[in-house]
């Protein structure tokens, strides 16, 4: 299985990364990141001699980038604070059983 990890280089996108990577070795990930306030390469340091392990650096809301990358990703999986913005705001007010 390969993952998209958006946000991969913050705190918890990272500490997923490296859990995947070293949990599950049928597993590639490949991380896309802007590297703003949060990002932090030295959070994935390390992993660029895996060969599982891809980094990609860009916006998610650039959408010729995502489109390109989603193409090699079966999951995606959002730790980017961008992401979880739009998911709060937009999705789960539609998506919800309950009103929230």
């Amino acid at each position: 299985m390969r993952l998209l990890v958006t946000g991969g280089a913050g705190f918890i996108g990272s500490n997923f990364v490296h859990h995947v990577l070293s949990r599950h070795p049928d597993y590639s990930v490949i991380v896309l990141d802007l590297l703003t306030y949060a990002g932090n390469m030295e959070n994935l340091s390390g992993l660029a001699s895996n060969p599982r392990f891809r980094f990609e650096r860009g916006d998610i809301c650039d959408a010729q980038l995502a489109a390109r990358i989603m193409g090699g990703a079966s999951t995606p999986s959002s730790t980017s604070p961008r992401n979880l913005t739009w998911t709060a705001a937009f999705w789960i007010p539609r998506h919800s059983p309950a009103p929230m």
